[in-house]
């Protein structure tokens, strides 16, 4: 199966071949995807990166695509050079899409013919943020070698500086991260991430555990909230029930997390 990449700002990704069907997942800009069936004006696929499968429409798609930059903002808007003047369109680029730069500006660059957004709001495709880490290794937890408590302190002290942000009251992020030490291995998670071991003979160890609405704990905690559950989601929105961000679903900051 040839490798296909996605060229439209985003889509979703249906479980059948219809627009009223459920929406598993979205495919961004750049994101390669393999072809595994086709159906009259739908095209079954399965992505790389996660392996999602699901029906997207049928179109003509880059078969040789390779980012060289990422967008690094929530969303960015694409813009449109017309007699040397960069006009804005209703149109974006979202968080963590891969994009080639083919021409340069002083504050724009060309991602396709005519399509520009700013330069500030793309970083190199390999490029990793250090906040975590920073937290992380500043806290006293960490140096007292409490590396549970050091995690814990670190997620909340990332959803505070995430609620500075004015897209974090109705968007969220899940989170999850393993830690080796010499003696043992900690893993912290926030949301539906997972993280599992595997083990000489293919024998696998479940390091994380989903954060559901619908487990027995976690329903209890979002009821004390004053929220509800409904059809397994958070005020019947929300698929998990823990995640970095999603601010209006943490209106009494007082309770403990």
């Amino acid at each position: 199966m040839k490798n296909n990449f996605f060229n439209h700002s985003v889509a979703n990704i249906n479980s059948k071949p219809s627009l009223d069907s459920e929406v598993t997942s979205q495919i961004l800009y750049g994101e390669q995807f393999k072809i595994l069936s086709k159906k009259k004006d739908w095209i079954k696929i399965k992505t790389n990166f996660d392996n999602y499968v699901g029906y997207i429409k049928k179109g003509k798609y880059y078969q040789n695509f390779k980012p060289t930059n990422k967008v690094c903002k929530l969303k960015t808007r694409i813009f449109k050079r017309i007699n040397k003047k960069f006009l804005p369109i209703n149109n974006f680029l979202y968080f963590a899409t891969g994009i080639s730069i083919k021409n340069k500006d002083k504050n724009y660059i060309e991602f396709e013919k005519n399509k520009w957004i700013k330069k500030k709001d793309i970083k190199k495709i390999d490029h990793h943020e250090k906040n975590f880490v920073k937290i992380l290794t500043s806290s006293p937890e960490w140096k007292n070698k409490n590396y549970e408590g050091a995690l814990d302190n670190c997620f909340m002290k990332l959803d505070d500086k995430v609620s500075e942000q004015e897209y974090a009251q109705d968007t969220g992020t899940t989170c999850c991260v393993v830690l080796i030490t010499k003696e043992n291995i900690y893993c912290a998670n926030s949301g539906d991430s997972r993280a599992i071991l595997v083990k000489k003979g293919n024998f696998v160890v479940e390091l994380s555990e989903d954060h559901k609405p619908d487990n027995r704990e976690e329903e209890k905690r979002i009821n004390t909230a004053n929220h509800f559950v409904s059809e397994s989601r958070v005020d019947g929105n929300l698929a998990l029930s823990r995640a970095i961000g999603d601010f209006q679903y943490k209106d009494m900051p007082n309770l403990a997390a």
